[in-house]
């Protein structure tokens, strides 16, 4: 709400598209999408493909920045393995997330649940004495303690990422779950580990969606005499757009930024 200056303290995660070569594009997008000219010392790179700013509206201005992958709601986060899984382990002991009450239903609504875990950057352990967790031993152990706050007939019932594969779109439990579904995130970063809660992330179906594959995206491209890249054209043109809009002081200006951003540029 760009009346609300409340909105400003709110401070969410975006993990972006993380190629080496074109992160600072992604992060000069991000921090037009979501920062104030008064309010810049809020955005703060926490890693390569990780940045906390304040909150921006999803439905219009994530949807079509080109490097983001996902908004996501820290919940707490550790600087070390043996921390950061003693407290999931208390968090999670003997707790069920309570239903949904979910208007027109007379009966409490349980949604599924999904695990994402995306590694930003490798965890760098700064004291002798500690370790990083091999990737798949973390997976295993957050998906089983994740798993705890669902009921037992529920859970990952569309997978534990959530990929809904193998069912009918068109059902009207399957469109219901895909709406309500809760996606816990397990971030690894060069600092720490942090568990979150998604917000927001891109419909991978989209016709103009680029995050088709996140290998891809965390390797270097092989070739660089192709032209500008369609990704970084874009994000380009939304930073200018962007800041143009933003700078001006009028409400009904900055509400116009929604009107400016290309798809196609």
């Amino acid at each position: 709400n760009d009346d609300d200056d409340d909105d400003e303290s709110k401070v969410s995660l975006y993990v972006t598209l993380k190629n080496e070569n074109l992160y600072n594009v992604y992060a000069m997008e991000t921090m037009a999408y979501t920062m104030r000219s008064r309010n810049a010392a809020a955005f703060e790179q926490l890693s390569i493909g990780l940045f906390a700013a304040p909150d921006a509206d999803s439905s219009t201005f994530l949807r079509n920045a080109a490097g983001t992958r996902a908004k996501v709601e820290p919940i707490f986060s550790e600087t070390s393995w043996e921390t950061f899984a003693e407290r999931l382990e208390k968090m999670t002991r003997n707790f069920v997330l309570p239903p949904m009450q979910l208007e027109g239903e007379k009966e409490p609504y349980h949604p599924p649940i999904a695990l994402i875990y995306e590694t930003v950057a490798r965890f760098q352990p700064q004291k002798r004495d500690a370790r990083r967790k091999p990737s798949d031993e973390l997976l295993a152990f957050c998906t089983s303690r994740v798993k705890r706050l669902s009921p037992v007939d529920v859970g990952y019932k569309y997978g534990v990422r959530g990929t809904f594969a193998g069912v009918d779109p068109r059902e009207p439990d399957v469109i219901r779950a895909k709406e309500y579904a809760l996606r816990f995130v397990v971030l690894e970063t060069e600092n720490g580990y942090a568990f979150a809660l998604a917000s927001y992330a891109p419909d991978m179906n989209e016709a103009h969606s680029v995050v088709k594959s996140s290998l891809t995206w965390a390797q270097k491209p092989a070739n660089f005499s192709s032209g500008t890249r369609f990704e970084v054209a874009r994000a380009l043109v939304n930073t200018i757009a962007a800041v143009n809009c933003s700078s001006s002081s009028n409400n009904s200006s900055r509400k116009r930024l929604s009107e400016m951003i290309f798809l196609d540029p």
